[in-house]
């Protein structure tokens, strides 16, 4: 009976670090995205002093932001998950329940970053996913956007979660 326990916290403690690495990870490639910027604003009557100020298009900020609030969500899940898997009063059948979820957020959230860098790597840069159950939900910048985008997005996203129902948002 220990050693199951043991086993169990051990892996727990591997989803837990897996979960922490990939957020890490995702939020630094998210900053090094926001150094790059869209369009440089100089005010006529403004000093020639060589500095610019940079201006991100409205939809970066969607971007960024809809990723900080994926994440956190994310964060609180795991640590309610978490906190149901330590608590010595929960019943076995509700650690395993709690377990095979951490499971699944951690390979969702792994599948939704790798969905968003080969969607940046096919040109569809800032491309955000949003892995559910019962579908996967991709929002990419209306500007431009062709039907060959979005058999490009349709590809991916199967090839990678093998889930079919895939929702193309286009956001203006």
């Amino acid at each position: 009976m220990f050693m199951v326990i043991k086993k169990k916290h051990i892996s727990f403690a591997t989803i837990c670090i897996l979960c922490i690495t990939l957020l890490f990870v995702h939020n630094l490639t998210d900053n090094n995205k926001n150094v790059e910027t869209k369009s440089v604003y100089e005010p006529e009557d403004a000093p020639d002093n060589g500095e610019a100020i940079a201006v991100s298009s409205q939809y970066d900020e969607y971007c960024t932001e809809a990723k900080t609030n994926r994440d956190i969500t994310r964060s609180k899940t795991c640590e309610l998950l978490k906190n149901t898997i330590d608590n010595e009063n929960t019943s076995q059948e509700a650690k395993k329940n709690a377990e095979n979820q951490l499971i699944k957020l951690a390979k969702d959230m792994d599948d939704e970053i790798r969905c968003e860098s080969l969607l940046a790597a096919k040109g569809l840069n800032n491309c955000v996913v949003f892995i559910s159950d019962s579908s996967v939900t991709v929002t990419v910048e209306k500007k431009d956007f062709s039907s060959e985008d979005a058999a490009k997005i349709n590809d991916i996203i199967f090839e990678q979660t093998g889930n079919n129902n895939i929702k193309i948002v286009e956001v203006k």
